[in-house]
């Protein structure tokens, strides 16, 4: 199945490409879904990304530092916002499961394509984190919880916005990296001759999945009265230290180490 306009092919990515369409709009050829087909464009397309060892090619770029510039006057200007830098410790995904060409997907920002933060999923995070193990007035129906995050019929005291990558001019911070299903059939639930499920075993075949993840400084944006939005930055510290944002937390991605004011 062609994915792409013939004239696109020999066209390499430049300094200016954005990340996000270089990935999405620019494959050659995509397997179907039963993966039969040759899937070996989409391995040169997703290399093509790197340098020879797993440092991506494609640079933030200077529209988005001028952006990224022009959202921290914005907050500095107003009252109520405030900014923390947060580092990312390991590695993270966010957007794994988004609808993609690939078999998974990275959260790009849409305009720019570099790795963000939405500020739902910052939100998601603290709500669960807090309402899971800082006591009964932080549980879904408390008192404190519904303030600081709303409910259904009432906006939250605090304002979470999208976490934006800080950026020095250098290349984005993309990494690739691999899921390694090693037992297809059994986890696919295929059936054996007598009608059982096909046990795991070691004869079974790997299949490696490629994906991208991300590291890097991340500008984490917060609104609200000065004493809920002090203590939401202190329930995102804790979540983002403790168990992490985006998939794959449970392998170790997503930890982040939020720092003072920036």
């Amino acid at each position: 199945m062609n994915a792409r306009r013939s004239k696109l092919k020999d066209i390499p990515h430049r300094p200016t490409t954005h990340a996000g369409l270089w990935l999405d709009r620019y494959l050659a050829k995509q397997v179907d879904r039963n993966n039969s087909g040759d899937s070996g464009d989409r391995s040169k397309q997703f290399d093509a990304l790197f340098a020879p060892v797993v440092t991506c090619a494609i640079p933030s770029g200077q529209l988005y530092q001028a952006a990224f510039e022009r959202w921290k006057t914005l907050v500095a200007a107003h009252d109520g916002l405030e900014s923390r830098l947060a580092t990312v410790t390991g590695r993270m995904v966010v957007g794994l499961g988004s609808a993609s060409v690939w078999e998974n997907s990275i959260r790009l920002h849409h305009t720019y394509g570099v790795p963000v933060i939405p500020g739902s999923a910052l939100k998601g995070l603290a709500a669960r984190f807090a309402a899971n193990w800082l006591g009964e007035e932080w549980k879904r129906e408390g008192e404190a919880h519904q303030t600081m995050f709303g409910t259904t019929e009432s906006a939250g005291y605090v304002t979470f916005y999208d976490a934006w990558y800080v950026s020095n001019g250098d290349k984005l911070p993309l990494l690739k990296d691999v899921i390694t299903v090693h037992h297809k059939e059994y986890y696919q639930e295929k059936k054996d001759e007598d009608g059982k499920i096909k046990p795991p075993a070691d004869w079974d075949s790997p299949t490696p999945i490629q994906f991208l993840s991300a590291n890097g400084k991340y500008l984490i944006t917060l609104g609200g009265v000065d004493a809920w939005r002090k203590r939401a930055f202190e329930i995102v510290a804790l979540a983002l230290e403790h168990e992490g944002i985006g998939a794959k937390t449970s392998s170790g991605y997503g930890r982040m180490k939020l720092q003072g004011n920036s």
